[in-house]
């Protein structure tokens, strides 16, 4: 399965490129669209493909991602370097339900670190 992942677009265009039967899973970026909270749980609620809530910074990051958990985001993509009690918070709002928490290294090139874990393509996927 390939994700695609969007960003810098509005409800209408994502939900366009969402309806193309090419698109099996997508990346949301919801730090890089021009989404508000209620436009998050509408895309979220209508979507039957698997999405990935993806939010790395900015304003009201938590409030967007918890919006996306909330409508039935079915992946919710953390930084590595994000505090353990950010993904405390996550799975406790999703008790027994299809949820995951990807934990990733988004590539930097001045962390050796990073790099590593991005060219060895690691994932750490915690189910409940």
């Amino acid at each position: 399965m390939i994700c695609t992942s969007i960003q810098h677009k509005n409800l209408e265009q994502i939900l366009t490129i969402l309806d193309d039967p090419f698109v099996e899973m997508a990346e949301i970026r919801l730090d890089l669209c021009e989404l508000d909270v209620p436009q998050i749980k509408e895309l979220f609620e209508s979507c039957e493909k698997p999405l990935i809530a993806t939010c790395r910074s900015g304003k009201d990051a938590s409030a967007r991602m918890e919006a996306a958990v909330e409508a039935g985001a079915r992946y919710l993509d953390l930084d590595i370097s994000a505090p353990v009690g950010v993904s405390q918070h996550f799975q406790k709002l999703c008790p027994g339900s299809a949820f995951h928490i990807l934990i990733g290294a988004a590539a930097r090139s001045s962390s050796a670190h990073s790099t590593i874990l991005t060219e060895l393509h690691r994932w750490i996927i915690f189910s409940k």
